[in-house]
C-alpha cells in the first residue's frame, strides 16, 4: 500500500475513477465533509439497527456508509453491475410496510423523474421513530447515472418531505455557503474529467489556491443570506406516533 503523503499528491492529478477508489483520508480535499453534525447524529440514530442504503451505487462509492455499526446493512439500486444486496427500483421497494430503522439517500433523489413516489415509499418502509438522511445537489454539474433531472432548494426538499408526513430535525446549507467557495468546487470536480494528468493537476492546484482565497471573500459577499450553496443536508425523522390502518399511514 502507498504511503498516505504519496495519495495525496496522487489525488491532485488522479482521474475521476482514481481519486474515488482511494481512502477518503488519502485524498487532497478542499474542504472536510461539512455534513458532519448529521453524519455524527445520523450513526448514532443507527447504530445497532438496520439500515437501508438508497441507491447504493457501486461498492467504492458505499465505503462511508457501510462503517456505521448498525446490525444490518441493506445496500439497494436498479443496476445489477453495481453489486447491490437488492435490486429494485426505489419507487417500488420489495420491503414490508415499517421494516426499516434507518435511510441513507445521498445524491440519489437528483437522478429520479418521480421524486415524491420515492420519498413516499421511504417513509412507507420506515419504522415509526426512524431517520432518514438526505443529501442533494444544488450547484453541481450533470452527471447522468443513467440520467440527471433535478437540483433542489433547501425550502423545496423541506416541504417534500413534510407533505409526505416526515418532520424534519436538522436541514443544512451552511457547510457549502458562498459562491467564491462553490466556484473553486466546481473548478476542482471539473479537473478530475481532463484526459491528460498535467490538466487535471493545473486546475486542481488552482481550486485550492482558489478555496483559499474564497473563504476570506465569502465572508463579505452577501452577508447573514443563504447565499449559493454546493448542496443540501438534511435528516428527516417518521414520527413515533405514525398510526397505520389497512398499511396506509394516518
Amino acid at each position: 500500500m502507498a504511503p498516505r503523503w504519496l495519495n495525496k499528491f496522487r489525488s491532485l492529478y488522479a482521474n475521476a475513477a482514481e481519486y474515488h477508489a482511494l481512502p477518503e483520508s488519502d485524498r487532497f480535499p478542499l474542504w472536510s465533509a461539512g455534513t458532519r453534525d448529521i453524519d455524527r447524529e445520523f450513526s448514532a440514530r443507527t447504530k445497532g439497527k438496520v439500515l437501508l442504503d438508497l441507491g447504493c451505487g457501486p461498492p467504492a462509492a458505499r465505503r462511508a456508509v457501510r462503517e456505521i455499526e448498525c446490525s444490518q446493512y441493506v445496500g439497494v439500486d436498479f443496476l445489477l453491475d453495481t453489486r447491490p444486496d437488492v435490486v429494485t427500483i426505489i419507487n417500488c421497494l420489495c420491503l414490508r410496510d415499517s421494516s426499516i430503522h434507518s435511510i441513507s439517500c445521498v445524491m440519489l433523489l437528483e437522478h429520479v423523474y418521480r421524486p415524491h413516489e420515492v420519498i413516499a415509499e421511504m417513509f412507507r418502509v420506515l419504522r415509526p421513530g426512524g431517520c432518514v438522511r438526505v443529501v442533494v445537489p444544488f450547484v453541481w454539474q450533470y452527471h447522468g447515472y443513467p440520467d440527471d433531472y433535478f437540483r433542489y432548494t433547501h425550502t423545496a426538499l423541506r416541504r417534500m418531505f413534510e407533505e409526505a408526513g416526515f418532520r424534519v430535525a436538522i436541514l443544512e446549507t451552511e457547510w457549502t455557503k458562498g459562491a467564491y467557495l462553490n466556484a473553486a468546487k466546481l473548478l476542482e470536480d471539473a479537473g478530475l474529467d481532463f484526459v491528460r494528468p498535467w490538466c487535471r493537476l493545473l486546475t486542481r492546484v488552482l481550486a485550492l489556491m482558489l478555496f483559499r482565497l474564497s473563504a476570506a471573500l465569502d465572508k463579505y459577499h452577501a452577508p447573514g443570506q443563504v447565499g449559493m450553496y454546493y448542496a443540501v443536508a438534511m435528516l428527516a425523522e417518521k414520527p413515533a406516533d405514525t398510526l397505520k390502518w389497512n398499511g396506509s399511514s394516518l
